[in-house]
């Protein structure tokens, strides 16, 4: 089902955000579900449809609860990325489904471009080049949140947390 996501009032339809496919209907012997902290993903055996009419999510909690929960989602996105041991998938594999052809590109080609500089280009990318800015002001703090500001405290999170992880060296002992 495309997912069409209503942000403070307006329709979010650029910056490459819509249509996002999301799998809603499914039988669940045909199915396998694969669990994370977040982003638990669901992987069919056999077709899978398209429904014409978009699922509509009309978010009304506001911009307040979207950062509270995204402060809680990039804890533990920080902390898949610390753990992340997971099959890698093939290029085949990847370009089957939307989801699948993200996480490839998020597994081979992302993760080369150093962490802290990651957000700065997917914010340009997302309102610039998928032409977020079309999407107003309600587009604006919404791709500038969602584009920079998440991935931005992902990646400082992630860093903090490698650096409490990596041992420190002791100095070395000078020569006698």
């Amino acid at each position: 089902i495309a997912f069409k996501f209503i942000f403070l009032n307006r329709w979010i339809r650029h910056g490459g955000y819509y249509p996002t496919y999301v799998l809603r209907l499914f039988r669940h012997e045909q199915v396998e579900r694969i669990d994370r902290a977040m982003d638990e993903q669901i992987r069919v055996r056999g077709g899978v449809g398209y429904l014409r009419e978009p699922f509509i999510h009309h978010d009304r909690k506001g911009v307040r609860h979207w950062y509270e929960k995204h402060t809680r989602y990039a804890n533990f996105q920080a902390a898949e990325l610390l753990l992340r041991q997971h099959h890698r998938m093939s290029w085949r594999q990847a370009w089957q489904h939307q989801r699948d052809r993200k996480r490839w590109i998020k597994e081979r080609i992302w993760v080369i471009i150093p962490p802290l500089f990651r957000p700065f280009l997917y914010f340009i990318y997302r309102y610039g080049l998928q032409w977020g800015f079309l999407d107003g002001r309600a587009g604006f703090i919404f791709h500038f949140s969602h584009a920079f500001l998440y991935p931005f405290m992902t990646a400082a999170i992630y860093t903090e947390k490698k650096q409490e992880l990596t041992p420190m060296h002791a100095p070395a002992q000078p020569h006698e």
